[in-house]
This record gives C-alpha cells, structure tokens and sequence, in this order.
C-alpha cells in the first residue's frame, strides 16, 4: 500500500506543473467568494476590485 502511495505521489508531482499555468503580474485571480470570520456574509474578490489584496494560498500537506 504504501508503495503505491508513493507512485501515486511521483506521478501527481510530474504531471501537475503540467496543467498549471503560470501566473502572470497583473493578471486577475479567478473569482472568490469566502465567508467572513463570523459566519454571517461572505465577501467577494470583486468586491475588493481597485483596493490592495493580499492572498496566501497554501496547503497543510
């Protein structure tokens, strides 16, 4: 099992960069819709549209 978790994880890691594109400097990010920290609204990237935006987009794994 574990083998074959460790293909799978060489294949992903090859074939990914692939299909992702480079991002480009002033390119618009792809619309985003998040709640805020209450829960209560969600707020849009297109709402912020014209105003400095800091996105940190990570992975935990």
């Amino acid at each position: 099992m574990r083998h074959t978790a460790l293909v799978l994880a060489a294949v992903l890691l090859l074939t990914i960069p692939a299909y992702a594109k480079e991002p480009k400097v002033g390119a618009l990010h792809p619309e985003l819709r998040l709640p805020t920290i209450d829960g209560e609204q969600t707020i849009s990237l297109r709402s912020l549209q014209g105003k400095r935006v800091l996105l940190l987009q990570f992975a935990s794994w």
